[in-house]
This record gives C-alpha cells, sequence and structure tokens, in this order.
C-alpha cells in the first residue's frame, strides 16, 4: 500500500516537473505551424498578384513537332509566327492561369483543343520559375489549379507544377479561389436565378412546416424532399427550364440546361478558334514562297486536327471538322447525362438526410439553395498551394 501510494506522489511529481518542457513544446509546434501556414498564404498571394511583363506560347507547336517541323528553323520560324505566335503583355498569372484552364477544353479526360497545349506547357514552365526563385530551397511545392463546373461531370480544366504532396511529411497548404473569363456569365447568372426561383415556388417550406406539426412523419418528408431535388438537378443540369414544352428555349423565364450551355461553349470556343485560326490566318502571309508554305502548314494542321477528332469519336470518319464536333457535342450530352445521373443519385440520398437533421422551417430554402450550389462551380477555379521542408 505505501509502495503505491509513493508511485503515485513520484508520478505526481514528475508531471509537474515535465509539465512546464511539455506545455513548451506544444507552444513550439503550434508556433511553428502557424508561421509555416503564413508562408504558405504569402507566397500564395504574391503569385496571385504577380504580373508577367510578357507571356509567349505557340499555337500547334506540338502537332509541328509531330509532323517534323522545326518551328525554330530560320526560314520557318516567320511563317510559323505569324500563323500561331500568341502574345499576351502585362498579365497576372491569375489572368494567364484563368485563361488556360477555359481553352484547355477537357471532355472525359481528352483534350479536344489540341491547339493550346504549348500555352498549357510554356505558362507551366513560367510558374515553376516564378516559384522557384521566389521559395528557393526553403520548401518543396506543390501548385494545383483544377476547374471543374459541375461536379461529375468530367469536363473542365487542370494545371501542375511541383512535386506530388508527400504523406509522411507535414504540409501545410493555401486555399484560393480564381474567376474563370466570364465569357459565358449571363447565361449562367440567369440559371442561377431560375434555380432560386424553382425553389422558392417547390412547396419546401409548407411541407416542412407539415413535418415539423406532425402531419406528416419523417419517411414522408424524405420522400417528397427527393422528388424535389431530383427534379430541381434534372431541369437544371439536363433538361432546362422549358415551360410551354415546345423545346426552344427562347420564351420569357425559360433556361438551357448547364450541360447545354456548358457543351455549347466548349465548342463554341473551338468554332471560333478554328475559324480565326485556319481560315484567317493565311491573310497575314505576302510572298509566294511563304504562302505556299504557310499552306501547307494549314492544310497539315487541319488534317492533323480532324485525326484527332475522328480518333475522339473512335471511328475513321471522312467528316468534315465541323461535322466531327457536331457528333462529338451531341456524345457529349449524352454521356455526361448518363454519368450525372448516377451521381446525382447517389448525393440526393445524402442530401436529403442532411436537410431533415439540419434545417428548420425557416431556413429550409436558403440551405437547399447553398447545398444545391456546392456541386457547381460554374465560374470559379480552386488553387491550392502546398508547401513543406524535407
Amino acid at each position: 500500500m505505501h509502495d503505491a501510494i509513493l508511485f503515485c506522489m513520484l508520478v505526481s511529481i514528475s508531471g509537474i516537473i515535465l509539465l512546464p518542457a511539455l506545455i513548451d513544446n506544444i507552444v513550439t509546434e503550434t508556433y511553428i505551424q502557424k508561421e509555416e501556414e503564413k508562408k504558405a498564404d504569402e507566397i500564395l498571394y504574391q503569385l496571385m498578384t504577380c504580373t508577367v511583363d510578357k507571356f509567349e506560347h505557340l499555337n500547334a507547336r506540338d502537332i509541328l513537332e509531330d509532323m517534323g517541323i522545326n518551328a525554330s528553323h530560320i526560314l520557318i520560324k516567320p511563317i510559323v509566327d505569324n500563323l500561331m505566335k500568341r502574345e499576351q503583355l502585362h498579365f497576372t498569372y491569375v489572368h494567364l492561369c484563368a485563361d488556360c484552364l477555359a481553352c484547355q477544353l477537357k471532355l472525359f479526360g481528352y483534350r479536344i483543343n489540341i491547339l493550346t497545349q504549348n500555352f498549357t506547357d510554356m505558362l507551366k514552365m513560367s510558374l515553376k520559375k516564378f516559384l522557384d526563385e521566389l521559395i528557393g530551397n526553403e520548401y518543396k511545392y506543390n501548385l494545383t489549379i483544377i476547374w471543374n463546373p459541375i461536379d461529375g461531370f468530367d469536363f473542365g480544366g487542370y494545371l501542375y507544377v511541383g512535386e506530388s504532396i508527400p504523406k509522411n511529411l507535414d504540409v501545410y497548404t493555401s486555399n484560393t479561389y480564381l474567376a474563370i473569363p466570364p465569357t459565358f456569365f449571363t447565361e449562367l447568372g440567369f440559371s442561377i436565378e431560375k434555380i432560386k426561383e424553382f425553389i422558392l415556388n417547390s412547396d419546401l417550406k409548407k411541407n416542412f412546416s407539415r413535418f415539423e406539426n406532425g402531419s406528416i412523419n419523417k419517411e414522408e418528408l424524405k420522400s417528397i424532399l427527393k422528388n424535389i431535388l431530383m427534379e430541381l438537378f434534372n431541369k437544371t443540369i439536363w433538361k432546362g427550364f422549358d415551360y410551354n414544352g415546345d423545346g426552344d428555349f427562347i420564351d420569357e423565364f425559360e433556361m438551357r440546361s448547364l450541360i447545354d450551355i456548358l457543351v455549347d461553349y466548349i465548342f463554341n470556343r473551338i468554332y471560333y478558334g478554328i475559324e480565326h485560326f485556319f481560315d484567317e490566318s493565311l491573310s497575314i502571309v505576302n510572298n509566294i514562297v511563304a504562302e505556299g508554305l504557310g499552306k501547307y502548314l494549314n492544310i497539315s494542321l487541319q488534317n492533323a486536327f480532324q485525326n484527332s477528332l475522328s480518333s475522339f469519336v473512335g471511328q475513321s470518319t471522312e467528316d468534315t471538322i465541323y461535322q466531327l464536333l457536331e457528333k462529338i457535342k451531341l456524345y457529349a450530352k449524352e454521356k455526361s447525362k448518363e454519368i450525372i445521373e448516377k451521381k446525382i443519385h447517389d448525393k440526393i440520398e445524402f442530401i436529403v438526410e442532411e436537410i431533415v437533421e439540419k434545417s428548420s422551417v425557416e431556413n429550409i430554402e436558403s440551405y437547399i439553395f447553398e447545398r444545391f450550389l456546392k456541386n457547381i462551380n460554374l465560374c470559379r477555379a480552386k488553387m491550392s498551394l502546398a508547401i513543406w521542408r524535407e
């Protein structure tokens, strides 16, 4: 008995002696963590506010290399530069990154806009140089920027610079968002208003009040909420708001689906790019020799682009570029519906449970609206910077 008491006293005395050291270690670790997190924030802030005096890239450069054409050759370089070189002056990295993500046009893992691969490559090189000079050898880093407008729909853009994030080291991360160029903001902004309008007119408050006063039970409420959410997802994502059922979506308060808006956005950019790149590029070539070479490059690039689109369709075809794009456009809409429908069904069960547990009749409409928009990032991309010491 005396031994046990003596042991407890020794343990207590040891704890009193060691406590300041333990507290000091915790304080030190917390301070270090705060400083490292602050460092990550500072680096990301400098990246976002830095202006690039001159940024250049060469459209279709990788296609030229596959064709065995040296774009730097003394005879070819002036023609290639006139046809394909793009120069951007005094742009911020944020602006360049947003443009790059928007023009990649990746669909189901396939980069449809093959003309702009060099834009991505040159921007990654520029970002790496900037971060290497800013961070030095003090840290390793990973910069990742992702634009995925609709959760579950494999479309958007992706940029990655640096090393893979380790799992066995302390990693400090800073996150922010950047705005995608507002090419389709007007129509998408209108779609957000339609979502609000649908929620307000869906009798959500009425049915939630019935649940709270005991008129319906929890399972009945869940069933009602599930039907409302399914209809909201269906109309917003791929059906559209077509009140008179004529399919034209041109009447007042009608709206096309987000899939229609996004896929049309992808292909309208490609149509414009082809028209500008192929149809107008030869007008700047002046002499006979250069014109002949320019026409050769033009035709060769069209063939390469056409072959790339044919491989996406999955078959050899004699269709024109525009016919191929129309086929891909229809395929994209059907495939996206198939993929998203399954993911939405899986999520709705969880969302309904969440709504029933966390909402009240006063906030039910705003809660559903905010929860719904968590699955949609139409006009912003997520930028994450991770740093660590080895």
